[in-house]
């Protein structure tokens, strides 16, 4: 088998071949990540909503102590599930990003920006077809905008985190 330099590559070459694969690698694994993110979601969403629905729309309208503390459990095991994906995909991304500014790097280019990195954008008002709205930071209309701090990543911990924070209010007034 002939040495990369005798097929005519040279070590920048093949670094610049390795870490593009490894790029795409890091895109595709953070890709993947997302779509088994929100699949676990929409299952914690559904027996959520079964649960609720189930019992007051169908049932006596009450949920029982058993039942409170079910869908408090549950929610809470959803909240750790989606803060742990919040945490991996975020780590993923990164790693995609290293990867990117690595490939950047090793072909020579300048200075590139990663994918979907949302926060690189400075002045979001050239954006703004409605006024300058300064206090949202992606402000474009009522029905298209961004905040960071409820970015749709974010929502895989933040919804059951409020939903848990619901079924604790409903236990302690079940207790009572």
């Amino acid at each position: 088998m002939a040495t990369a330099q005798e097929q005519g590559f040279d070590g920048d070459q093949r670094f610049a071949s390795f870490a593009l694969k490894d790029y795409e690698m890091k895109v595709n694994w953070t890709t993947s990540h997302l779509q088994r993110m929100w699949t676990r979601f929409n299952y914690f969403v559904i027996i959520e909503a079964a649960l609720i629905g189930g019992k007051t729309v169908f049932g006596e309208g009450e949920l029982s102590i058993g039942g409170i503390a079910f869908g408090l459990g549950l929610s809470l095991l959803w909240y750790v599930m989606g803060a742990e994906d919040r945490y991996l995909f975020v780590f993923y991304r990164d790693e995609a990003k290293r990867a990117g500014e690595l490939v950047a790097n090793s072909s020579g280019w300048r200075p590139y920006p990663f994918d979907g990195e949302v926060t690189q954008v400075k002045d979001h008002s050239s954006y703004n077809s409605v006024g300058n709205v300064p206090d949202l930071a992606g402000w474009r209309s009522p029905f298209d905008w961004r905040h960071p701090w409820i970015s749709t990543t974010r929502m895989a911990a933040l919804i059951p985190f409020i939903v848990s924070i619901t079924w604790i209010v409903l236990l302690l007034g079940a207790l009572k």
